[in-house]
């Protein structure tokens, strides 16, 4: 259930970590089908959250320094569905349930996410849920992008034609088919005296 005492949460210039949006099977859900990604956040922000009740994990590094706070996020189409928008260059895209999945392919910059509480409660446990309510994602840009920026882009057609499966392929009877005569044996070729076999000692 929506927890109303924990406000959204509003995340600006954070950086994503192993995006699944398209539900790919990982090593805690074998079966796939459940779209998620992670948020690293600074200290301060990890402080903030947790004191509102969030669950908060960390990455660990070399030392307690190079630890990196961050939390993990649903993304969930059954009800409300989130707000995606992927910014490329000076170009902004709106992505569906049914595009969102090419955000696991690409490289990005930096991301403004907004994060909706669900509080869960189940066998004397409880805690906060993350789930996706808006996300700007900004494509880091190529690194040949702008310098190859004013040419044209064209599209190779493929050389082989598509094989059209939905003919079946005509069956010739032995009315169609041609005679065929075997043709007379030939002479047995003459020896010519040299062996092929392993070299004798």
């Amino acid at each position: 259930m929506a927890d109303n005492r924990i406000k959204n949460a509003r995340l600006e210039d954070v950086r994503i970590l192993w995006p699944n949006f398209s539900g790919a099977p990982t090593q805690w859900v074998a079966g796939g089908g459940v779209r998620s990604f992670c948020v690293a956040i600074s200290r301060q922000q990890a402080g903030e959250l947790a004191q509102d009740g969030w669950n908060i994990n960390t990455l660990e590094g070399d030392d307690e320094q190079n630890d990196v706070p961050y939390i993990r996020v649903a993304v969930s189409y059954k009800n409300r569905p989130p707000k995606v928008v992927l910014v490329s260059g000076d170009t902004m895209r709106i992505l569906h349930e049914e595009d969102i999945d090419i955000l696991d392919g690409l490289d990005f910059q930096t991301a403004d996410v907004v994060l909706s509480p669900y509080h869960w409660e189940l066998n004397g446990r409880q805690g906060v849920k993350a789930y996706l309510k808006t996300l700007y994602v900004v494509e880091a840009a190529d690194e040949f992008e702008r310098k190859y920026a004013d040419k044209r882009l064209v599209s190779t057609p493929a050389t082989k034609s598509p094989v059209d499966r939905s003919k079946s392929p005509r069956v010739v009877t032995t009315e169609e088919a041609p005679s065929y005569s075997a043709p007379a044996p030939s002479a047995p070729l003459a020896s010519t005296g040299r062996s092929f076999g392993r070299p004798q000692a």
